[in-house]
């Protein structure tokens, strides 16, 4: 039997990775280990039949309101979680700089309703609500179109928050000559089926589509606290 020090015994037994510490820890994505089901086509179908179209609705900020530019072809979305009220909302939110609507959701998540689009038994709401059982945990949902020839210019998205991993992203169909980068940090390695923490805060990235088939990413964001230990465990299993 060894003897070490108290102090270094002390930081042995009481050393664990913290969620904190991870998810600021610089890393550009992390694959996280959750199962996604396959869905049929008529699945996506429905589900933006439910829904409301990302870009119209948040088009009164000036940040989106040109659906085409030169740095923007084709990129749109569905919201199919987050605030109910959407005249007070966008009243909050174009009256508040420095934020995207990934962050202003979360701050303001127990402050205003929140609901799905989606009607109960969806299965892409059943999905989500197996990952986040507590609905507030739940802070918006947003389908991500992007169509054969589509791109999004190399960007940062803007928060006042920290600038650390904060979202979830699940490629739900990712054909290939699809491509996510991250400046100076190459493509994220995205394969059809899998989940994604990525960082969007922090450094440049872009996405476009060089396929003949559009490509569709559910986008959560969340409390991350809830999912911490498939987080930290994820870490472990890919970096081990």
């Amino acid at each position: 039997m060894h003897e070490f020090p108290k102090f270094i015994e002390d930081c042995s037994r009481e050393n664990r990775l913290k969620l904190n510490t991870l998810l600021s820890s610089g890393l550009p994505w992390l694959k996280l280990n959750i199962p996604v089901p396959k869905f049929d086509i008529d699945v996506y179908n429905s589900a933006v039949e439910q829904s409301t179209d990302w870009r119209s609705q948040w088009a009164a900020n000036t940040k989106y309101r040109d659906i085409d530019n030169n740095l923007v072809r084709q990129w749109n979305g569905q919201l199919l979680f987050g605030p109910s009220d959407w005249d007070n909302w966008l009243d909050i939110y174009t009256n508040v700089n420095g934020s995207d609507e990934d962050e202003m959701c979360k701050r303001y998540r127990h402050e205003l309703d929140f609901s799905w689009r989606l009607r109960q038994g969806h299965p892409i709401r059943n999905f989500v609500e197996e990952i986040f059982p507590n609905p507030l945990d739940i802070n918006i949902v947003n389908f991500y179109v992007l169509p054969p020839g589509g791109y999004l210019f190399p960007h940062t998205d803007p928060t006042v928050g920290p600038k650390a991993l904060n979202k979830l992203y699940i490629p739900l169909q990712w054909t290939e000559g699809n491509e996510f980068g991250f400046y100076e940090w190459g493509n994220m390695p995205v394969e059809q089926g899998n989940v994604y923490l990525v960082n969007n805060y922090r450094y440049a990235h872009w996405v476009l589509n060089r396929s003949n088939q559009s490509r569709i990413v559910l986008d959560i964001g969340s409390n991350l606290n809830s999912i911490e230990q498939i987080i930290i465990e994820s870490f472990y299993a890919n970096h081990s």
